[in-house]
């Protein structure tokens, strides 16, 4: 069983066991609230947007954070520019069709991770990301499949639920800015 805890309290990960564990994911969530506009849990999300060949959902406008959110096309074209750009420095340091694990710091509402789709069907590629905005990541987990494995993180330590040495590819898109 996961550990109880109440604000302020600091939980080793590393002691509770199996990193594949998913119980963990559910858990971190907890420690953040969504954000400050909503009031109830689940939250009220616009439909999702369905494009004919994507095999995931975008999110509604309303959640794109600026990456062109009435243009479908440009927010599918701008996120597989930035996954073809992190294959291509990871195809330089690893064997891309061994099952990897990797990870989106920042990852908002699946704007890049969305392309690895290919990687994890053909390759057994481990998809996370991690998100201070936990309503972004409440989304994702609401219309994406489970095997994307998101969390919310802390802004000002962001701590993630994984152990050290975990991933093979960590990459972060706009994250300071």
């Amino acid at each position: 069983d996961l550990p109880s805890a109440g604000p302020g309290t600091y939980i080793d990960w590393h002691q509770l066991g199996d990193s594949e564990d998913t119980r963990r994911r559910g858990y971190f969530g907890l420690h953040h609230p969504l954000d400050a506009q909503e009031s109830t849990y689940p939250p009220r999300f616009d439909p999702p947007v369905i494009v004919a060949g994507e095999p995931l959902p975008l999110p509604p406008a309303s959640l794109r954070g600026g990456y062109a959110p009435d243009d479908d096309a440009m927010y599918l074209r701008w996120g597989k520019f930035d996954h073809d750009f992190i294959l291509n420095i990871a195809g330089r340091y690893l064997d891309l069709q061994r099952p990897l694990r990797i990870l989106d710091f920042g990852c908002s509402a699946g704007r890049v991770l969305r392309h690895f789709e290919l990687e994890r069907q053909s390759a057994g590629w481990r998809i996370h990301g991690v998100d201070p905005q936990a309503m972004l990541i409440e989304w994702l987990r609401s219309f994406w499949p489970s095997a994307y494995d998101v969390s919310t993180t802390n802004v000002v330590v962001p701590v993630v639920p994984f152990e050290d040495n975990y991933f093979d590819v960590i990459y972060g898109i706009s994250v300071f800015t």
